[in-house]
């Protein structure tokens, strides 16, 4: 088995992929928040086989699994981290309390430097992070913005949820019908992608301008997930047994992951699409343990490397887990 190639950090999580092979944590996923939770609260599971994806159960190692930047000591607990860039700034929000009332706060913070590079303006709510670290957010007050080389500037959307490294901010307008739209901050254009029905939300964008998300097909109240690329909108569908989907990231590679809900089985099941149709993690993968299921993905890199949330089998806890895919012949 070869070593799987994962992009370092100089501040990694350590974990134990197999007894003779020891590797980091990749630095590269976007909504990193969940898999740096489970690892501070020794809670990970590390499950994969989809899409040739083979299974490699990960073990903490003591001590030496626990992460050298404990973000709970410099920003506290009601801080999240939503996603960290190429170079290890880590974009975190939540709430601050200043001794009478508790208010929206985010900030970067480098790895690196074991400080807080940019602490944002009190209201606002980052939201998303690009390879090169354009941020993209809300003020309580002021509207979306992107932060671009230091410099600031408003995005016409309601939310802004993804941005990428050419200044295009995604997310929805208009009024009480949702539109998903993407803002390019070079010329100030919008442009507004919908498979025709009343409302459609774009929730990730990569670094080649493909977006996804999800949207009502002509006549459906049921939303399904899409992907845009170049002008041309695609309806992924549905897993079967259930009406509803939603994308929630997507990689450079154009690689979509997110749920699919109001299944036969009550359960929100995490899905894959990579060209051909959407693909139930919880029917390739070994089964999460404790009975949970794969439920909603919150990122994927461009090794395939998915990270998310899996439920237990009544809805109301959360594991956090990590597919790791390893190329068919390691």
């Amino acid at each position: 088995m070869k070593e799987p190639i994962l992009s370092n950090l100089e501040h990694s999580l350590f974990l134990e992929l197999a007894p003779e092979v020891s590797v980091a944590l990749p630095g590269r996923l976007h909504f990193l928040g969940a898999g740096r939770r489970a690892l501070h609260h020794h809670e990970l599971t590390v499950r994969g086989d989809a899409l040739g994806l083979r299974v490699v159960p990960l073990q903490l190692q003591g001590d030496e699994a626990r992460s050298k930047v404990d973000l709970a000591a410099v920003v506290g607990t009601s801080m999240v981290p939503i996603a960290v860039d190429d170079e290890g700034v880590v974009a975190i929000t939540g709430f601050t309390f200043d001794g009478e009332t508790w208010q929206r706060s985010s900030l970067l913070y480098d790895v690196k430097t074991g400080s807080v590079s940019r602490p944002f303006t009190a209201g606002d709510q980052v939201s998303a992070l690009s390879d090169d670290g354009n941020a993209a957010g809300a003020s309580v007050t002021n509207g979306c913005w992107l932060l671009s080389g230091g410099v600031r500037s408003p995005v016409p959307l309601t939310i802004a949820l993804g941005v990428n490294d050419r200044g295009q901010v995604v997310g929805f307008g208009g009024g009480f019908f949702p539109t998903a739209e993407i803002f390019n901050a070079a010329d100030g254009s919008l442009t507004t992608l919908t498979l025709g029905g009343l409302q459609s939300v774009a929730a990730a964008i990569n670094a080649g301008g493909q977006v996804a998300g999800s949207a009502n097909p002509p006549g459906a109240q049921a939303t399904h997930a899409f992907r845009w690329s170049q002008g041309t909108i695609q309806d992924l569908g549905t897993l079967p047994g259930c009406l509803r989907s939603s994308a929630t990231a997507m990689n450079d590679g154009g690689q979509v992951v997110g749920y699919a809900d109001l299944c036969g089985t009550g359960a929100t099941r995490a899905f894959v699409y990579a060209g051909q149709a959407l693909i139930d993690l919880n029917a390739v993968a070994p089964a999460a343990p404790d009975g949970f299921i794969y439920a909603r993905p919150t990122g994927v890199n461009a090794e395939g490397t998915i990270v998310g949330l899996a439920t237990s089998p009544d809805g109301f806890s959360y594991k956090p887990f990590l597919l790791i895919r390893v190329d068919d012949g390691d």
